[in-house]
């Protein structure tokens, strides 16, 4: 039996073989095992060991850390997305705010229009003897 690892390095183990899109018999496969003992390992069965974890990573090891770099480089980019993102929605926000107020500002110039025209009406309606406007 082969020497047994931490449970850090399982977990990294764990980690590294979800970033591969292959199934476990392909791995298997490239580490010149059987499927099933490659699944006693990885389901606990069997205690991951040196040995195991060696012929893992000099099977997989370079594809892994080419997988992990994209990550890194696509994590990377989406963040400066979100960033840019982000100073967008704020500038969108300061805009909407100005438009609520330009808004709100000719509500108030209508309503102040809409009482001159009622005043002016009254004035009108004296004017005419108490009888009101026809409008056509």
């Amino acid at each position: 039996m082969g020497q047994r690892v931490n449970s850090e390095t399982i977990l990294k183990f764990h980690t590294d073989r979800n970033l591969l899109p292959i199934t476990d018999a392909e791995i298997a496969r490239s580490m010149g095992m059987d499927r099933s003992n490659y699944s006693s390992y990885v389901n606990g069965h069997l205690p991951i060991t040196l040995f195991f974890l060696r012929k893992f990573y000099s099977a997989w090891g370079d594809k892994i850390d080419t997988l992990k770099l994209k990550n890194e480089v696509e994590s990377s980019e989406v963040a400066e997305i979100v960033k840019t993102l982000s100073v967008k929605v704020g500038v969108l926000e300061k805009e909407s705010e100005y438009q609520k107020k330009e808004i709100d500002a000719l509500k108030n110039l209508a309503q102040n229009d809409k009482v001159k025209i009622q005043l002016l009406e009254k004035m009108l309606s004296r004017i005419n003897g108490g009888n009101p406007i026809n409008h056509h």
